[in-house]
């Protein structure tokens, strides 16, 4: 969840059946904590620029409701992503 980006590329789905893929090389993040309830809660802002790779369908990228429809899907994955790996360090009993 650190500001940290090694080789990865993250990849979804387009408009025709076809994917796309983009490969993040900045990331920055910010982690808020709270208490709620005498729970602890914990937000999480992240920013990721990436490029453009792999290109499996036909998307008009010059079009910025395309980006923005693409900046939606990446940035619903990258959560589920991090949703995940909090739950797999939770169950495992890693120190968050």
């Amino acid at each position: 969840m650190m500001d940290h980006v090694t080789s990865a590329v993250v990849t979804v789905p387009c408009s025709d059946n076809g994917k796309i893929s983009i490969e993040p090389i900045r990331a920055r993040s910010s982690i808020k904590a709270k208490t709620e309830n005498e729970k602890p809660k914990i937000a999480i802002e992240v920013w990721v620029e990436g490029n453009v790779g792999d290109v499996q369908c036909t998307i008009d990228l010059s079009k910025t409701e395309n980006i923005y429809s693409l900046e939606k899907k990446i940035g619903e994955k990258i959560k589920g992503n991090m949703e995940a790996a909090v739950k797999k360090a939770q169950i495992n009993s890693f120190p968050i």
